[in-house]
């Protein structure tokens, strides 16, 4: 699947929106939540974590690199100023040690991205988020920088 980013829907969107707000949408799920919610059933994702993980995160790895000429469109735009990582995080199907291993460092590749082109992220939390209120003050800063 090719996601990309589509400018003349965004200005469509943005006009539709006004002065009422800032026009935003979702970036596609980060690659373990895409694996784990979208792709393979959860419990499939999970045995096949522990017992393929090399597999599993070179497949992570290409999701990932996929991403890359959407994000590129989107930081070049020059339109955008607010995303969501539509992660819909729960701590059910997200354990800190995997928080820690999958979530962290693609939210801070690809939160630095944005900051870089002065946008803000922010991401979908849903459900049971308690375990992962300590990583709160450790996460990137997803504001821009000016």
């Amino acid at each position: 699947m090719r996601h990309t980013f589509g400018r003349g829907r965004f200005a469509q969107g943005s006009a539709y929106i006004g002065d009422r707000g800032e026009p935003q949408f979702f970036l596609p799920k980060s690659p373990y939540q895409a694996l784990a919610q979208l792709w393979m059933r959860f419990e499939d994702f999970i045995y096949a974590l522990a017992d393929h993980r090399e597999a599993i995160e070179e497949t992570m790895r290409v999701i990932d690199e996929s991403y890359d000429s959407l994000y590129e469109e989107v930081t070049g735009a020059g339109v955008v100023k607010i995303v969501n990582f539509g992660e819909n995080l729960h701590a059910h199907l997200t354990s800190p040690r995997y928080f820690e291993t999958y979530l962290i460092p693609f939210y801070e590749k690809r939160a630095g991205q944005l900051r870089q082109a002065s946008i803000y992220s922010h991401v979908h939390l849903d459900g049971y988020y308690r375990p992962f209120l300590p990583y709160l003050k450790d996460l990137p800063s997803t504001a821009s920088r000016r």
